[in-house]
């Protein structure tokens, strides 16, 4: 069944400072949406909200997982990954001492996906075939654009219903944009959920590119 989620007048803050006011955004299945902006103008606070890391101080943010309806509001980040949300962070947050191969089963969180590990894994290297050949490599030792690669893997391999990702242009030169072929690629493969692109001023090559 389809997933969506509904974000309808929220606001965020950190301590005095008001951030997003009044926000709202609806992202159907199958869809991708794509925020830009400048630094600051709370792309990164709105996935924290729908993660559970910063909580709105006011409005709802609804996840449909499966045709059944969820108020990720007040709930801990563990029980909306469980749900099968999943985020790659800004800076992509990988471990650099642990193998290709080990990022990407630390991202089977989940029970759903503990137990499709190993479907998920081969998925995630027919996807990212760059990746199987580097398996055994640390992840500290990749490129830039490789390491994005693994983080999007390693939020492949939760088997997620809803994926977001934060700045994914941060830290890669501007030849290293055809590694968003690679992007597509995750399109095809998670058929029917809801993919957030959120990104700054960089992503708008890649936006243009594939209207």
């Amino acid at each position: 069944m389809a997933s969506s989620l509904t974000i309808a007048g929220i606001h965020a803050a950190y301590g005095a400072v008001r951030v997003i006011d009044g926000v709202s955004l609806g992202i159907g299945a199958g869809e991708t949406v794509v925020l830009l902006g400048t630094n600051g103008n709370g792309k990164s606070t709105i996935m924290k909200c729908i993660m559970g890391i910063v909580r709105p101080s006011a409005g709802s943010i609804i996840a449909v997982i499966d045709g059944v309806n969820h108020d990720l509001i007040g709930r801990t980040t563990e029980e909306i990954v469980d749900l099968g949300i999943a985020l790659v962070p800004e800076g992509r947050r990988l471990f650099p001492k642990l193998s290709v191969e080990e990022n990407l089963l630390l991202g089977a969180f989940r029970r759903a996906a503990r137990q499709a590990l190993k479907r998920n894994l081969d998925a995630c290297f027919e996807t990212f075939p760059r990746l199987a050949e580097r398996r055994r490599l640390l992840a500290g030792s990749l490129s830039g654009g490789e390491q994005q690669m693994l983080a999007l893997g390693r939020a492949l391999m939760l088997a997620p219903k809803i994926l977001l990702i934060d700045e994914p242009s941060v830290g890669l030169a501007p030849i290293q944009y055809f590694h968003w072929t690679y992007a597509d690629d995750v399109v095809h493969v998670l058929l029917g959920f809801a993919l957030v692109l959120i990104g700054g001023y960089g992503l708008r090559n890649w936006k243009e590119k594939h209207a």
